[in-house]
């Protein structure tokens, strides 16, 4: 490895809706009140109005964990997961109030997109979309979304995942995506 490369290991984050409980705004049109809320990497501050109510998508009896998806690439969390998240977030990523009853919960909304992919070692298909990513090995941030993938995903540092874990904040998976070398 060259002199001054650490080796570095970023994740996906996923929800765990297996295990756990999603959300889903109580009223159809949450538009009207707090704009489009797919956290493409665009500012929600401008338009949100408030807590926005939400409520857990389909109950079946699974628990609500610490953190939970609304839509993809929208990341639910509650006070336990937002005091894990908030020393990660960069100046630009935001969290926007949300209401499940008389529970508190957030939407983050990360805005910080960066070129992470390696395009030499990641795979495209004809039409351009991934079917394979690797980072670069030189990310120096522990949040953040790509361009390549639409903002869908929010990925993050080694150091992310291991406070989650010693944390013990619930309702996540974290895959890890491979670097190149």
């Amino acid at each position: 490895m060259d002199e001054g490369i650490k080796d570095i290991k970023m994740f996906v984050i996923s929800a765990d809706t297996k295990n756990f409980e999603t959300f889903i705004p109580v009223s159809d049109d949450y538009e009207d009140t707090h704009g489009d809320i797919l956290c493409k990497g665009e500012t929600l501050a401008d338009d949100w109005s408030g807590p926005l109510e939400v409520e857990v998508e389909e109950p079946d009896g699974r628990p609500v964990g610490d953190c939970s998806f609304m839509f993809a690439g929208s990341l639910v969390v509650n006070e336990s997961a937002k005091s894990v998240f908030q020393p990660f977030l960069n100046a630009c990523d935001e969290l926007m109030p949300l209401k499940n009853g008389d529970a508190d919960y957030w939407l983050l909304n990360v805005r910080n997109i960066i070129p992470a992919i390696d395009k030499t070692a990641t795979e495209f298909n004809d039409v351009g979309l991934l079917v394979r990513k690797v980072f670069k090995n030189d990310i120096a941030v522990d949040i953040f979304k790509i361009e390549e993938d639409n903002k869908t995903y929010i990925y993050c540092s080694e150091a992310v995942v291991k406070s989650f874990d010693d944390k013990g904040i619930t309702g996540l998976i974290f895959e890890e995506i491979p670097t190149a070398k």
